[in-house]
């Protein structure tokens, strides 16, 4: 039995959704369901948009691990921010967008973000929080599917975490912050912004 799309062509949508899959490990019968897809479909079509990023082949590692090596081919293009680094402060909140940001953003709308240091930036926008190390995404959660935050106090020598969970009090993600400060200003924001979400 044919697959709903099979034979159509792949729309830029389609293929954002793709991507958006791989990252977060979803199984490929999961998505070839969810696209209407064969398996053998989103297999190709990934490698596709792996090539069209930039490279041309893959080793055998990457061929097993498909999302982080699109992840490192990302990493590799990123460029630096348009922005004087020296503008940004650490440990900072900043309400307004510029091109590097707007990477990690797209589609969504800005709350806020803070430069924990050089490499690490926290991002809350209208529907995700995200941690971004060295230009890519290290931690993303979708905030639609979260209940609960909670503030995890590590003391001096390791960081603060924010953690989000589920309806069930399930881990969905942490964001190592650093500042207990901080921590405790981004929980202010999403209990703010996100009414359905809780402090626990």
């Amino acid at each position: 039995m044919l697959s709903v799309n099979a034979n159509k062509r792949w729309s830029p949508e389609e293929e954002e959704r793709l991507i958006e899959c791989k990252r977060h490990n979803l199984p490929t019968k999961a998505i070839a369901d969810l696209l209407g897809r064969t398996e053998g479909a989103i297999d190709s079509k990934y490698r596709d948009i792996i090539k069209k990023l930039g490279k041309q082949s893959l080793t055998k590692e990457e061929e097993v691990d498909l999302p982080t090596a699109a992840l490192k081919i990302e990493a590799s293009k990123v460029e630096i921010p348009v922005i004087d680094p020296n503008d940004l402060k650490t440990n900072t909140f900043y309400y307004t967008t510029n091109t590097f940001i707007e990477r990690f953003t797209s589609g969504s709308e800005l709350v806020c973000y803070n430069k924990v240091n050089d490499n690490v930036f926290i991002i809350l926008t209208n529907t995700q929080f995200i941690k971004i190390e060295k230009g890519v995404i290290c931690s993303i959660a979708n905030l639609s599917e979260c209940q609960f935050v909670s503030h995890q106090k590590n003391g001096m020598f390791s960081w603060d975490k924010v953690v989000l969970h589920n309806q069930n009090r399930i881990v969905v993600d942490t964001f190592g912050i650093h500042l207990a400060a901080m921590c405790a200003e981004f929980i202010k924001i999403i209990i703010s912004k996100f009414p359905h979400i809780s402090v626990i």
